[in-house]
């Protein structure tokens, strides 16, 4: 998948384009993103039923640290079929939630998730932090996703997400106005994969790695400390 070969999107912003693509699915709560449909049909991936799409983790017009990931997961027994969290999952998509209520509704699962991966940046994920999901359809492993978890750009959303993380912001990343963490799955978001930590201005790319963690002990904990109290001071 070669982002270049995209023609970037104009006359409009594109984090808008990207909230109001995701609305009517929003205020649905449907299993599918309508223009994702054909190609979730015609290849069938296995996708756990009664969960909804979850295209980020946070508030995205907000957030001034990003980062990125392939899908959401799914693990057995999952309790984020339930109507608590998938109400909460809606009003995501329409960047009505916030970490209090996300603490009252999120099954347990979630939470431990959320503890171990954003620690000490826990109370302050809304709205500054915000994980962006390539796909945006759970799954318990990749290999669930099948050929859209190979080729991403089958679906429409991905495309969206593919642009607005290439067009808007990285640039304002390699200019330290937000940070950009490519912590997994470097290719299928367009960047070349590296074998060492690497930093272009607040963009940075993960050596492989097995978790996202972005907890102030973790490699990016200082730089995400940092941009948030630059937040806060301005």
């Amino acid at each position: 998948y070669i982002y270049h070969m995209l023609r970037p999107l104009r006359s409009y912003s594109l984090v808008e384009k990207l909230l109001h693509y995701w609305k009517n699915t929003g205020e649905s709560g449907e299993q599918f993103h309508p223009d994702d449909y054909p190609a979730i049909k015609q290849y069938q991936p296995s996708l756990p039923k009664g969960r909804i799409p979850e295209p980020w983790f946070g508030i995205p017009s907000e957030a001034k640290v990003f980062y990125l990931s392939l899908n959401p997961s799914h693990k057995p027994n999952d309790q984020s079929t339930q109507e608590p969290w998938r109400s909460f999952c809606q009003d995501m998509m329409l960047e009505r939630v916030s970490y209090n209520r996300y603490l009252s509704v999120a099954p347990s699962e979630a939470i431990t998730w959320f503890k171990r991966n954003h620690g000490g940046f826990s109370d302050v994920t809304f709205p500054n932090i915000c994980n962006l999901r390539l796909i945006a359809y759970p799954s318990p492993e990749k290999s669930d996703l099948g050929v859209i978890g190979q080729y991403p750009q089958l679906l429409p959303s991905s495309q969206l997400m593919m642009k607005y993380v290439h067009t808007v912001l990285v640039p304002k990343a390699r200019a330290n106005k937000i940070l950009l963490l490519v912590m997994r799955s470097p290719t299928f978001w367009g960047f070349e994969k590296t074998d060492a930590d690497y930093w272009d201005g607040g963009l940075f790319i993960s050596r492989p790695l097995r978790t996202n963690s972005i907890s102030p002990t973790s490699r990016v904990g200082p730089r995400i400390s940092a941009m948030l109290n630059n937040v806060n001071m301005s």
